[in-house]
């Protein structure tokens, strides 16, 4: 696959005009996408659920996250007539915490993230041919220069970003126009929603995941960028 030249095309298309050429392009094949229900995320399953209704749509479960990601799975799955996967680490909250003898997002949130993340994609994704993600360029430095098609090394599958040149303010129009349904912590000065023990209201709204791991160097979670397991 050239994916210069197939990008290159891509850049030029909008939104819609992707997903029918991913579905034209990638007929038969298996596909993936990941969602922890950010904007992003529910503003895709409503153009999927249209327009490419074959993909499978999976949460990653960590056990951390907010309760309110349980209603707004239910409204997504009632508004589209889907079924939202939940994939979960093999240690629920209660073993892996006592396995490390307490919270180990307190002094590794790397490790932390990788065990029930990572790990729990690196396993899902054997079973798919494409990987989707509803990551934007603008959201952070390391997701500058992401492409709109690449082959991820880490997770060896091809990954398909449609909404990589979208700004905050498209994805909150595409919201707001189709009237999706998505987290009420939006609304609550949460830019940005993750494991609910790492995430807090953002201090810095220039900066998008200015809310997550705050206290530390951290700013990826690994699943689109590789980091270290020891912060």
């Amino acid at each position: 696959m050239d994916y210069i030249e197939i990008n290159q095309k891509l850049e030029k298309l909008d939104l819609q005009a992707r997903i029918k050429w991913a579905r034209a392009f990638w007929a038969n094949k298996k596909i993936l996408l990941t969602t922890a229900f950010g904007l992003e995320g529910s503003a895709l399953i409503h153009i999927l659920s249209l327009l490419w209704p074959e993909v499978n749509f999976t949460n990653l479960d960590t056990g951390y996250q907010f309760s309110e990601v349980q209603l707004v799975k239910q409204q997504l799955e009632m508004r589209y007539g889907i079924k939202i996967q939940l994939a979960k680490p093999d240690l629920d909250v209660v073993a892996y915490e006592k396995k490390h003898k307490g919270p180990l997002y307190t002094n590794n949130p790397n490790q932390c993230c990788f065990d029930r993340k990572v790990s729990v994609l690196k396993k899902l994704v054997k079973s798919y041919d494409v990987w989707i993600s509803a990551i934007r360029r603008d959201q952070s430095f390391a997701r500058a220069n992401t492409p709109i098609i690449s082959k991820d090394d880490q997770f060896n599958v091809i990954k398909f970003c449609p909404l990589v040149d979208w700004r905050r303010k498209d994805t909150w129009s595409f919201i707001k126009k189709h009237q999706i349904p998505h987290s009420p912590l939006f609304e609550q000065g949460y830019t940005s929603i993750g494991c609910k023990p790492c995430t807090q209201i953002n201090p810095t709204p220039n900066n998008e995941r200015a809310g997550r791991w705050i206290a530390t160097s951290k700013t990826e979670c690994g699943l689109h960028y590789p980091i270290k397991k020891k912060l």
